[in-house]
């Protein structure tokens, strides 16, 4: 699940989907989505509207650490073994 607080202290819960497993880091992009990442080798996106999308990542290694650029491509590093990438995802 991914919970979210708005700074008036109101808080949203997001269930992710079933084939989602630890979600392991968040990043916000530009259009007010987040990006999260998690096991085994996937992306989920929550839009502003509460749509998850999840997206399979074609890599040896798990997501890690995300950031997205202005132009709104996500980027991503993975961990594991020979994870030594830094990658782009949809």
């Amino acid at each position: 699940m991914i919970g979210r607080i708005t700074p008036a202290g109101r808080v949203t819960s997001y269930p992710l989907p079933r084939l989602v497993h630890g979600p392991h880091s968040l990043t916000a992009g530009p259009d007010g989505s987040v990006w999260v990442s998690s096991l085994p080798h996937q992306i989920a996106r929550i839009t502003p509207a509460g749509r998850i999308t999840v997206y399979r990542v074609q890599t040896t290694a798990a997501p890690a650490a995300m950031t997205v650029a202005l132009d709104g491509t996500l980027w991503f590093t993975e961990s594991g073994p020979a994870s030594d990438w830094v990658c782009t995802a949809p």
